[in-house]
């Protein structure tokens, strides 16, 4: 995982998130935000999260990646992505059966799976669950998926990829980030998005309010063809 964690030494400073203007690099995505739309296959809903470049949509499948999130509700068929990968979990519910190839693979909440999408995949789960994926074009972009669990000290990370995402697991937390020195408060199914290539890397500092609290990670990068 390419975060580097660091001792913090900083003060902590507190801003009126509703009269400080966050800075251009960062979004705070709350679920009224998500945009509701079919599967690709037509068999459910999902909440998408976000979605480069933003024009990219699931029927021309011309996007290079989206972050989303869906409720499954009962057995069937996995959508197919041709010449895309998977990161694939559960964030709330019990644990979800993913069947390939005569192989099933089970995934319980934090736990990642990754699947291409070129692959036959069918689900089943025993009650209503829901899940955070990220499909992404394998030939264009390097992209990872990681659970960092929290127990009472603030965790402080220098983000390095092009688009990073904090997706709140569990708990709540108060983020800052620098340059800017902004606060946001960020409840469960919170998001924080963070984009790098800045000439200062971007910091994110997380206090948890609860113990036990966790995030997943998604860092997302462009691979550049030379």
């Amino acid at each position: 995982m390419r975060y580097k964690s660091f001792s913090w030494f900083w003060a902590w400073k507190r801003y009126n998130i509703s009269m400080v203007k966050p800075p251009s690099f960062t979004s705070h995505i709350s679920p009224a935000e998500f945009k509701s739309m079919a599967w690709k296959n037509g068999k459910g809903v999902t909440q998408e999260i976000a979605v480069f470049p933003p024009t990219g949509s699931l029927e021309k499948l011309d996007f290079k990646w989206r972050l989303s999130s869906a409720a499954i509700s009962e057995s069937g068929a996995f959508s197919e992505f041709p010449g895309y990968d998977r990161f694939l979990t559960v964030v709330s519910g019990p644990t979800l059966s993913l069947t390939r190839g005569g192989k099933t693979m089970k995934i319980g909440v934090g736990e990642i799976a990754q699947f291409s999408g070129d692959e036959k995949i069918t689900s089943s789960c025993e009650k209503p669950l829901t899940d955070l994926g990220l499909v992404f074009k394998r030939d264009e972009i390097d992209a990872s998926m990681a659970l960092l669990n929290f127990k009472k000290e603030p965790r402080s990370f220098e983000i390095d990829a092009d688009t990073t995402f904090f997706f709140v697991l569990s708990g709540s937390f108060k983020a800052e980030v620098f340059p800017g020195e902004i606060l946001f408060s960020l409840e469960k199914n919170h998001v924080l998005k963070l984009d790098g290539g800045l000439a200062e890397k971007p910091l994110a500092l997380f206090e948890p309010l609860e113990q036990n609290s966790s995030l997943i990670a998604i860092e997302i990068d462009i691979i550049h063809k030379y």
